[in-house]
Order: structure tokens, then C-alpha cells, then sequence
């Protein structure tokens, strides 16, 4: 039985409004932060010109848009442990929208920042693959929403369950257009990485599938700004409290999750734009092999042990060239894997398109040939069939 990566909050899929219904939430390892990764995130402050409050102020504001003016609240689309998406109408142009909000009644200056910030770097990435954000708006009382597109659709997961459980017929049509939807995914983050952006939670659940072939990247509110002196986006501190989809509050959690986090962010310490290749090859590995590369029990203490990154290891059809493209992404050492996310998503893309390597097809053969060796010299038969299933 396959074991499922660890998803820690709510994502009810149905018709999404432009993000994951728990977006607000941090998804997070259930322990305490490493000491290593106190100090990590930096409030950035812009000489220049005023910067912004590290906190919004709370309460009604004659310069703030009034959610009652414009939109029209309805039902919940998907909610989370701390935040919620609504469809809402835009009554000034005549169009559904999906509104999010914080769930708390009276929630903390760190979380109306945080929330507030997430609308802002999420509304600074204007790509095809990243749900716009077309407003920020607030209620009586000072508390901020967020408008954006709606989206209809299910996401990645919820795909990459099906073709487990055999539910879809052409699991090699359907493997093709999640690798072409990876693609996407790959170029959208490296647009992110080039505006000092990184995500930092990207999985299946947080890669939304449309209904017209529309692919976008979900949930920005553990996205880190990278330290610029003219960022005027603070990041989040490294410790938060979080409640998860069962109501339990965790607090001083690392922030990712943990089964698609590279071993230097589950570790705690500070992250470049490698994590997130890691993590989509993360994604591309499960896609390839139709199991997850790491289990929803992974520890801090797992961080750095070694693993076999060939998906050729669970499923012996894979095609040499995807077996080392996802291989390369998901090394311990950052420095050893693909240097951008777009070179990632080239390779990928380039498989697609018919590319084939003889070189890598012989280098790979010869690899699989030595394990499968060791393999019977370690334990006979019995290591035979482990090393070649």
C-alpha cells in the first residue's frame, strides 16, 4: 500500500477559487524549529521612501476599498485552519470572483500581516500559471480580503490518486499531460525565483489542473522574499503557531511539507531557489513513478540519509530520460541538482518533444545492471527481486 505524502491541512477539492482552500494556513513538520533556522526570514525595510507597517492597522481606514461596495459574498468554496475562499460577485464589472479571508473572528496583528503580505506577493507574479489577485479590500471592522480569479478545476493530487487506484483508463495519456502541466509549473516558479521569490510548499495539492487545459500554482502563504534592500514585503518569522486541519495548534513549526521539503529546509536552515527544485522533483517522481519519492512520516532525522531518486526503482517502464532528469532534482546537495527550475522544466519538455539520449540511456543501463549485481550478492534471490521490483 502506497504511503500518501503528508498533506497536514484541509483541501477539500471541488470548484477552487483561484487557491488551495487552506492556503492561509502554513502547512508545516509537527516539530520544534531548528535552532539553525531562527533568524531565517528578515523584515526587509526600504530606505527610500516609507516603508510599510510590519502590521496592518485594524479598524475602518477612508483610504481602504469596503468589501460591501463591489462584491457580494456566497458560499464557501474550501476552507482551512485558518483562512477561507468565498465565491463572491464583482458587481462593478458583473463577474464571479473568489474572495479569501481570515477565518478568525479576532485574529492576531501577525496574522492580518501575514495575511495581507501574501496577497502581495501573490498579486506582484503576474504569469499565466499564477492565480491573479485583482484586489485587496477590507470590512467594517479593518479586515482584510483578498480578490482573485476563480478558478474550476482539481488539483494535481487529487490526478495522481486516481491513476493509482486505476480509475483512469490511459494512464500514459494521463502521465503526459501531468508532465505537460509540470512544465508550466516549473516556468512559473522560475518566474517567481527571478522576482527574489521563493514558494516553499510546492506539491501536487498546491497545482491546480483547469477545466481547459489552465494550470496554476496555489498557495503563496509561506512564499519567501528573498533579503533586497529595496523589498518592501516583510517575510514571516520563522515560528509560527498553526493550526491544522484536526483543530490542533502547533507551535514553532518549520514551514513546508514535509514528504516534498528538501533535507536543508526540513532541517530548519535557510533556502534558496533549490528547495523548490527539490520540490517539484518531488512532484515529477511521483508523477513518474505513481508513488510519492518520501512518506508522510518523514523526520527531521531523515533529512540528509540517502535515497534512491530513480523512479525506475518502483516502476521498471520508466523512461531513461525522465529517470535521470527526476533523479538530478531531488539530490541531497542543492549545488548537484538542475540549476533553475526552467532548466528543469526544459529537460522535461524536451522529453516530450521526442529528445532521446543514447548516452544516458547506456549510462543508465549500466547503473541499474550494478544494483541489481549488488543486490544478488547482498541477499541471493531475495535481494535480487528487491532490487529489481
Amino acid at each position: 500500500m502506497v504511503d500518501e505524502p503528508s498533506d497536514l491541512t484541509v483541501r477539500q477539492q471541488a470548484t477552487i477559487g483561484g487557491m488551495a482552500p487552506d492556503s492561509s494556513a502554513d502547512t508545516a513538520l509537527a516539530s520544534p524549529v531548528d535552532p539553525r533556522s531562527v533568524g531565517e526570514a528578515q523584515t526587509i525595510a526600504q530606505p527610500s521612501r516609507p516603508s510599510a507597517p510590519s502590521h496592518p492597522t485594524v479598524g475602518p481606514d477612508e483610504t481602504r476599498a469596503d468589501i460591501s461596495v463591489r462584491y457580494k459574498l456566497g458560499a464557501v468554496l474550501g476552507q482551512g485552519g485558518m483562512g477561507e475562499v468565498l465565491l463572491a460577485t464583482d458587481d462593478a464589472i458583473g463577474r464571479e470572483v473568489a474572495v479569501k479571508r481570515i477565518r478568525t473572528a479576532s485574529p492576531s496583528a501577525e496574522e492580518l500581516s501575514r495575511f495581507v503580505r501574501e496577497a502581495r506577493v501573490q498579486g506582484r507574479l503576474e504569469h499565466p500559471a499564477i492565480v491573479p489577485v485583482h484586489d485587496l479590500v477590507y470590512d467594517g471592522t479593518g479586515k482584510p480580503f483578498f480578490v482573485m480569479k476563480r478558478l474550476a478545476g482539481t488539483d494535481m493530487h487529487e490526478r495522481l490518486k486516481k491513476l493509482r487506484a486505476g480509475q483512469i483508463k490511459d494512464e500514459a495519456s494521463e502521465r503526459r499531460k501531468l508532465l505537460r502541466a509540470f512544465v508550466d509549473v516549473c516556468n512559473a516558479t522560475h518566474f517567481a525565483h527571478e522576482k527574489r521569490i521563493i514558494h516553499r510548499d510546492l506539491k501536487p495539492a498546491n497545482v491546480m489542473l483547469g477545466e481547459y487545459g489552465e494550470v496554476y500554482v496555489l498557495d503563496w502563504g509561506v512564499a519567501h522574499a528573498a533579503d533586497d534592500a529595496h523589498e518592501d514585503i516583510a517575510a514571516p518569522s520563522g515560528r509560527h503557531d498553526l493550526v491544522l486541519a484536526s483543530g490542533e495548534t502547533q507551535v514553532g513549526t518549520i514551514l513546508g511539507t514535509p514528504a516534498y521539503m528538501a533535507p536543508e529546509q526540513l532541517v530548519g536552515d535557510k533556502v534558496g531557489p533549490s528547495a523548490d527544485i527539490y520540490a517539484l522533483g518531488c512532484i515529477l517522481y511521483e508523477i513518474v513513478a505513481g508513488e510519492p519519492l518520501h512518506g508522510r512520516a518523514r523526520s527531521i532525522g531523515a533529512a540528509f540519509s540517502t535515497i534512491d531518486g530513480f523512479p525506475s526503482k518502483k516502476r521498471s517502464d520508466v523512461p531513461p530520460e525522465l529517470d535521470k532528469i527526476a533523479e538530478r532534482a531531488v539530490r541531497t546537495e542543492p549545488t548537484e541538482r538542475w540549476e533553475t527550475a526552467r532548466a528543469l522544466g526544459d529537460a522535461v519538455q524536451g522529453f516530450l518533444d521526442g529528445d532521446r539520449d543514447a548516452a544516458v540511456r547506456k549510462e543508465l543501463a549500466v547503473h541499474h545492471l550494478a544494483h541489481a549485481r549488488e543486490g544478488r550478492l547482498r541477499g541471493g534471490d531475495a535481494g535480487r527481486r528487491d532490487t529489481l521490483q
